[in-house]
């Protein structure tokens, strides 16, 4: 036990040392032409007064106030919660504002989701941010369910998030003009098409992600992907290269290369791994160059293996975020 946990101590250690030389950076984005964003009929819906179902305090700390909260989902889909649940953080800390901005965190795609978009929700909400961060509805690749299944709850996932922006809005400890978005992994997908959806929403930090979502689905190593592909090419009795056809054609509605350039890139940063083999670095690199080449750091990790830079990653996107709001960093030794 005591060698085990020296190997962990040296190897975090040796990490912390040998960090910033893995460390590669980006900072001279495209010059932003687009002046209003075009609506994105996938995405559309009718915006109406949101109506909680459910509202309860989980705890409160010396710096911030999280809540759960429930509303209605926007439309039924089989094998899906429908609800939408989110966790709504507040600071409590005095701070020069009386409102906060906002920041929507959206949930990777499986295992411990809601631990790293909890993590991510108190770091931003220890540093004077409000944040709304939501569950999953449920399991998003399903082979037994229609091909477009998948597509529906991502659709569904982003006309929630923006309904979820609607009763946000009518807080009155929320600043309406200063509203971002945030994820990791499929989160951060999920988070880049709220944001190329919705005029409202001025920044964005976004950990793993990429373009390209067929060959994503093609070649990305993440397991609950690879059992998908295998699952939905022995029931439809097709081949590798079929199998990246039939998804092209899906996936072409909610693909995020095809609204990129609605994004300011000044407002936004990218954060990957170059040795990622769930989200490659060439779909990372295709993201970024349809946003406009926005701010960029890319660490020596792979997917899995990220972790030494979450912190890290979640400083350099609040300080995005603080400098697109123009407001001021708050200096918290806690990570969370």
């Amino acid at each position: 036990m005591k060698k085990a946990l020296k190997r962990t101590l040296c190897t975090l250690l040796s990490l912390t040392i040998t960090m910033p030389a893995c460390i590669q950076h980006h900072y001279k984005p495209t010059t932003h032409t687009t002046t209003k964003l075009e609506e994105i009929t996938t995405f559309s819906y009718q915006p109406a007064t949101i109506q909680l179902t459910s509202r309860e305090t989980i705890e409160t700390t010396k710096y911030f106030k999280h809540e759960k909260i429930k509303y209605p989902a926007a439309f039924h889909i089989d094998k899906q919660k429908d609800e939408v649940i989110a966790h709504y953080y507040t600071p409590t800390k005095t701070y020069s504002s009386e409102t906060f901005p906002l920041i929507e965190v959206f949930p990777i795609l499986g295992g411990g989701s809601q631990e790293i978009s909890a993590v991510m929700s108190k770091y931003l909400a220890k540093r004077g941010f409000a944040v709304l961060s939501f569950e999953r509805s449920g399991k998003l690749l399903r082979s037994e369910q229609p091909i477009d299944y998948s597509k529906d709850v991502i659709k569904r996932a982003i006309i929630d998030a923006r309904r979820g922006l609607d009763w946000a809005q009518t807080q009155p400890e929320i600043n309406p003009n200063q509203i971002g978005v945030a994820g990791t992994s499929m989160g951060s997908i999920t988070a880049a098409l709220t944001a190329m959806a919705d005029p409202r929403i001025k920044t964005g930090g976004f950990l793993m992600a990429g373009g390209d979502l067929a060959t994503l689905l093609t070649i990305s190593k993440e397991k609950s992907v690879e059992r998908y592909r295998e699952e939905i090419m022995q029931k439809q009795n097709i081949n590798i290269d079929e199998f990246f056809e039939l998804t092209k054609e899906i996936t072409k509605d909610i693909e995020p290369l095809n609204y990129a350039h609605q994004l300011n890139p000044a407002n936004f940063i990218i954060i990957n791994g170059v040795l990622d083999k769930v989200v490659p670095p060439k779909n990372a690199n295709k993201l970024w160059k349809s946003m406009g080449k926005p701010d960029r750091i890319r660490v020596l990790s792979g997917h899995y293996t990220f972790f030494p830079y979450f912190f890290y990653a979640n400083r350099k996107i609040t300080d995005k975020f603080c400098d697109v709001f123009e407001i001021q960093k708050r200096n918290i030794t806690e990570f969370w």
